[in-house]
């Protein structure tokens, strides 16, 4: 058997030596990416601690910390902790990311939403809640449980930021073992409103007793103030498009508001309802004359849209339109779309589509007409040639084999 060479000291120690750089070097670089990650989090921690930093700054560096997720644990569980209010309202919000979720974590959260001083504190702890209630509701079903009796309880809070935030953390938790009629008939609007959309969302058989709530939402709002309006009207349509029937004469009103911007926007709600605004005709009708040209257009766009077969009004402002010299050929051009609409909805009566056609007919070879305005409304004229050639051979087709669907 052959023996191994003895070897000298020098030789061992140059040998151990070598191990221990090689294990120095190759262990600072592992541990360097970590060390580099928990100076930025002890760095991030205190900037968002630091009161003579400006808000945005402080709010910045808490993101940028509760980025590095699980890591960031020990921060974030001490800033819920924090004496400044704004300090642990944003860490009640990153404590709900934090994956998986230690049960310090909610128990912070669930004292805070009954403790907290501050409406706002106690409203981040309701959406951290709901968040965490939804993240755990196929492994913690207790603990889940827990955490909607304790939003309910909440959600009698007497400030109505607390309230909306609570039902709004109801939709978040898809809690629909709880009932968000109550807060139906709650005093403050907004969270009416939260309450509608909890019903949406979370009892969808029974939407219909949300609508009068809306309803009132939008003949109570100022029409001023657009997000008032088209929050509850957004909701209410994609519901029961028909629900917005009754609304038309309020809609209507607004078409007299002094806002431009308004009248604008009523305009599209009439639009959107379509044949239900029908009543809404004579108003609209009222704006053909004069006035801002872009509301002309859109009150004829609307008409088309709701009233086709009475539309004679609204061709016959967009006809004007596309004739007036006096309007910039871009704005003229823009007529030529709702002008599509009548040449091609068989709605339309035969004698307005042929009038209409003939006298864009006409356009192209009136004296002094823009060249390439002129060239557009022949492009336009081209396409709604084609566009009836293919209707007539659709239609001859399904003479000659009616039985073919």
């Amino acid at each position: 058997m052959a023996r191994m060479p003895k070897l000298g000291r020098a030789v061992y120690s140059t040998l151990g030596l070598a191990i221990l750089v090689l294990a120095t070097t190759y262990g600072a670089m592992e541990l360097q990416p970590r060390l580099e990650a928990y100076r930025a989090m002890r760095s991030l921690n205190q900037r968002w601690h630091d009161a003579s930093l400006p808000v945005r700054a402080r709010n910045r560096a808490a993101q940028r910390l509760a980025e590095f997720g699980p890591d960031a644990e020990p921060y974030l569980l001490a800033a819920a902790r924090a004496e400044e209010g704004r300090v642990r309202e944003a860490a009640y919000g990153y404590l709900s990311g934090l994956v998986p979720m230690p049960d310090e974590a909610v128990a912070i959260c669930l004292a805070a939403l009954r403790d907290e001083e501050t409406p706002r504190g106690r409203a981040a702890a309701a959406r951290s809640l709901g968040t965490i209630a939804y993240l755990i509701r196929q492994t913690r079903a207790e603990r889940r449980a827990a955490i909607i009796m304790a939003l309910a309880a909440a959600g009698r809070d007497p400030s109505p930021v607390v309230r909306r935030a609570v039902v709004r953390a109801m939709v978040e938790a898809g809690a629909v073992e709880v009932d968000p009629g109550p807060w139906l008939e709650d005093s403050d609007p907004q969270v009416r409103y939260a309450a509608a959309e909890a019903v949406y969302w979370l009892d969808p058989q029974h939407r219909g007793r949300m609508i009068p709530t809306l309803h009132a939402l939008i003949v109570a709002a100022d029409p001023a103030h657009p997000a008032d309006v088209w929050r509850p009207m957004g909701l209410l349509l994609r519901a029961d498009l028909a629900a917005g029937e009754s609304l038309v004469p309020t809609i209507a009103g607004w078409l007299r508001h002094e806002d431009l911007g308004v009248r604008h926007q009523a305009i599209v709600w009439l639009q959107v309802l379509g044949p239900l605004a029908q009543n809404a005709v004579p108003a609209l009708e009222s704006l053909l004359e004069g006035g801002n040209r872009s509301l002309r257009v859109h009150a004829a766009v609307a008409i088309i849209a709701i009233h086709p077969a009475g539309c004679d009004r609204a061709a016959a402002c967009l006809l004007t339109l596309l004739r007036d010299t006096e309007v910039p050929p871009q704005e003229r051009i823009g007529a030529l779309g709702p002008l599509s609409r009548i040449l091609n909805d068989s709605a339309v009566p035969p004698k307005v589509r042929d009038s209409a056609l003939m006298v864009i007919r006409a356009v192209p070879d009136e004296p002094g007409v823009h060249p390439e305005f002129g060239r557009r409304v022949r492009m336009f004229l081209e396409y709604q040639g084609s566009i009836r050639s293919r209707t007539a051979a659709a239609a001859a087709a399904a003479a000659r084999h009616p039985d073919v669907q």
